[in-house]
């Protein structure tokens, strides 16, 4: 009587379990090596972008810096000019800064700074840009302005929310601010003409006994004004 072998007998399988280890751990250094190479990469990635951040953020408020400020100025105008849609730029100025770098040293400075940095950010909308542009200089670019009227309300608020003291490391401190506003299109065209507008319009506040905003208003043409003589 012939034997056959049940077909729930366990098969022999000796040689194939080495070779079967083998292609496992093959396997699994491809594996690991993929994984390493998907880490390096995200490592590479994670750290262009911090590059990248800090290229074009304020290292103290964390805040957009000039380089960023002025290429967001700069296509919004663009992008204004095509829709016909307003735009503002605020230059804002702390009144009396310099007076806390100098009593209390620039740690508690910089603490300040970004304690006005955190105030301005909650004054605008999350689509605005707030930029450090200077030592104790911020920008603001508003966007969709429809009429002068909208960004001077801004200024007011930011002037208001300035205004009230800061509390540092247990100081009290009163600093204010002076804000310039111009407005596109009735105002600018440019990056250099929009900053050195609303830069204007500041210094006229500042003229004007700070804490305040002024708007900046055009002198009327010399050859008009004959005219009307």
């Amino acid at each position: 009587m012939s034997w056959y072998p049940s077909p729930l007998a366990t098969p022999f399988s000796g040689p194939s379990d080495d070779r079967d280890a083998t292609v496992d751990s093959a396997l699994w250094e491809r594996l690991s090596g993929a994984a390493s190479l998907a880490a390096t990469a995200l490592d590479g990635v994670a750290l262009l972008e911090e590059v990248r951040h800090q290229a074009l953020h304020d290292p103290v408020t964390d805040l957009a810096n000039s380089r960023l400020f002025e290429d967001r100025v700069t296509q919004s105008l663009s992008l204004s000019r095509r829709s016909k849609s307003g735009l503002a730029l605020l230059f804002v100025d702390l009144d009396r800064f310099k007076c806390v770098n100098d009593n209390y040293g620039h740690k508690v400075g910089d603490e300040l700074l970004r304690a006005v940095a955190q105030r301005l950010l909650e004054t605008v909308r999350a689509e605005d840009t707030v930029a450090r542009i200077g030592g104790d200089e911020f920008g603001v670019l508003l966007q969709h302005v429809a009429h002068a009227s909208g960004a001077e309300g801004v200024a007011a608020e930011i002037v208001a929310a300035l205004g009230e003291p800061f509390v540092v490391r247990d100081l009290t401190l009163s600093i204010g601010a002076s804000v310039g506003v111009t407005v596109f299109p009735d105002h600018t065209d440019s990056y250099d003409t929009v900053v050195s507008r609303a830069d204007s319009a500041m210094y006229q506040a500042k003229a004007n006994g700070r804490g305040r905003f002024t708007t900046y208003r055009p002198a009327p043409d010399l050859r008009l004004r004959r005219a009307r003589a």
